[in-house]
């Protein structure tokens, strides 16, 4: 449910998603400004360049993740 949360919350905000996983695990496209905007505040998976500018972030969720987590991640991004 969470995951699924996250996932929309991205796409909403405009974020192009990598692929369209049912599972926990959330992959997604991330301009290098934005990942430094979270050095220090969240933690996230590098999974590989995209382009030039941007990568493909791997995000987890699971049982023990909080609401509240996802909405802070979200409000970061």
């Amino acid at each position: 449910r969470l995951a699924k949360k996250l996932r929309d919350g991205l796409v909403e905000k405009g974020y192009e998603l990598c692929s369209s996983s049912p599972a926990n695990q959330v992959f997604v496209i991330f301009p290098d400004k934005v990942l430094a905007s979270l050095e220090g505040k969240a933690s996230v998976c590098l999974w590989e360049r995209h382009d030039e500018e941007s990568c493909v972030v791997r995000l987890t969720t699971s049982w023990a993740t909080e609401e509240a987590a996802v909405d802070e991640f979200l409000s970061l991004v």
